[in-house]
C-alpha cells in the first residue's frame, strides 16, 4: 500500500496511510537510547486526539498521538506515541499531516457512531415487535438516534 505522507523525524519515520499511520524507529543509536525501537501502527478508529507543537529555534516540534491506554507521563519527546522533528520546512509538512489525520479520525468516529445508532435502532425495533414499548416510544427514540 502506498503511503499518502512520509516524513523523517528526529529518531522516527512517520508514514500516513488511508486507514492508519505508522511510527517506525530509525536504525540508529539514539533510537535505542531513547527506547524507540520497532514500529507502531496507529489506526484512526482507535485514536482519540492528536496534539501538534511546531518546532522553534530552541525546541523540537512534535506530533503526539492519543488513544486509550497510551503513555501520558514523562518526557513527551521520548514517548512511544510521539513523533519529534526539527526545522521550519518540517513544521509546514507536519501541520498538513496533522490536519489530514484529524480529518480521518473525525470521519472514522462519525462512521462508527452511525453504526452504533443503527444498532440501537435495531434493539428498539425488537422491543417494539415484542410489545415491550409502544409505537410512539419507538418513533421518539428513532428521531433521537437519527437526529431528526
Amino acid at each position: 500500500m502506498q503511503s499518502i505522507f512520509c516524513v523523517e523525524g528526529k529518531d522516527t519515520i512517520l508514514e500516513v496511510f488511508d486507514e492508519y499511520c505508522t511510527l517506525s524507529s530509525k536504525k540508529n543509536v539514539w533510537s535505542g537510547v531513547r527506547g524507540k525501537l520497532g514500529a507502531t501502527e496507529l489506526r484512526y478508529s482507535q485514536l482519540t486526539a492528536v496534539q501538534f507543537k511546531e518546532s522553534s529555534f530552541w525546541m523540537q516540534g512534535y506530533i503526539l498521538f492519543e488513544y486509550p491506554g497510551c503513555p501520558n507521563d514523562g518526557n513527551i519527546y521520548l514517548r512511544e506515541n510521539s513523533f519529534t522533528f526539527e526545522g521550519k520546512q518540517k513544521n509546514i509538512e507536519c501541520k498538513k499531516i496533522v490536519e489530514y489525520i484529524r480529518k480521518r479520525i473525525a470521519e472514522t468516529h462519525s462512521y462508527t457512531s452511525s453504526f452504533s445508532a443503527a444498532d440501537e435502532l435495531k434493539k428498539y425495533k425488537t422491543l417494539l415487535d415484542e410489545g415491550a414499548i409502544t409505537q410512539e416510544e419507538y418513533d421518539k427514540k428513532k428521531k433521537e438516534l437519527l437526529n431528526i
